[in-house]
């Protein structure tokens, strides 16, 4: 795969942990469109071309191994039903979640792309930023175990589950509230792109309150992404008090 051993090191190093086996963390760094590529006869085989070489069947791990620990830990040092646990473990394990985590490492950086992917910022989509995450924790645990990820998810989400646990599900609700309580009017969503297959799409959507455009968000459909970009709002509006 082609990635530079300084990188590989330099991404290790960010992690503080060495792979004894750097095939699964190079594989963990393919994004499938840096396969479309590499030719079929047919779709299925096609498909089967990009799961092989690229990082897609280490996402499907890495999310339940992620999963395991973030469910462990909850259940270690939260009290509080199934149901509220389990709204505190969505809220750690979404997507916003896991690209938050990837930024820590600037995994972005490290990530092969297409050069198609890469030129539309691809290295900052939170989608792409989130299943790159997702195959990391797949490689360290096949390289080293569960106790090795368990290490690298504890590193990666130190400050989310230090942090109090908004499991609010309704940021849009809330976010109305917030901006009517300071008199900025109503929330406004525009969608900035639509991308990926019709079975499939992604949605990048902006939050705008006033003349105040927040950072967008992602979802899977026009709904998650708002809700998405509408809790991003809300961490903006916190962090500065706005």
């Amino acid at each position: 795969m082609p990635q530079s051993e300084e990188k590989l090191s330099e991404l290790q190093s960010l992690l503080e942990y060495s792979f004894k086996d750097v095939s699964l963390l190079e594989k963990a760094l393919v994004h499938s469109s840096y396969c479309s590529k590499h030719t079929s006869p047919s779709a299925t085989a096609a498909a089967s071309v990009r799961a092989d070489m690229s990082n897609e069947r280490l996402e499907f791990l890495g999310d339940r191994v992620l999963g395991l620990v973030i469910a462990e830990y909850l259940y270690r040092h939260h009290a509080g039903t199934e149901g509220e646990l389990a709204k505190k473990l969505n809220y750690l394990v979404n997507r916003s979640a896991c690209a938050e985590a990837a930024r820590k490492v600037d995994l972005g950086r490290y990530l092969i792309l297409s050069p198609g992917e890469q030129s539309q910022g691809g290295a900052e989509k939170e989608v792409i930023l989130a299943d790159g995450c997702e195959a990391l924790l797949a490689a360290v645990y096949l390289d080293g175990g569960l106790k090795a990820a368990e290490k690298t998810v504890f590193k990666l989400w130190n400050e989310l589950l230090s942090a109090p646990l908004n499991i609010s599900s309704d940021f849009k609700s809330a976010l109305q509230e917030a901006s009517q309580a300071v008199s900025l009017g109503l929330p406004v969503y525009e969608v900035i792109e639509r991308s990926g297959p019709d079975h499939a799409p992604i949605f990048t959507v902006s939050a705008k309150i006033g003349d105040r455009i927040f950072p967008p968000a992602q979802g899977g459909s026009k709904k998650s992404a708002e809700n998405a970009a509408a809790e991003l709002a809300l961490k903006e509006m916190r962090k500065n008090k706005a």
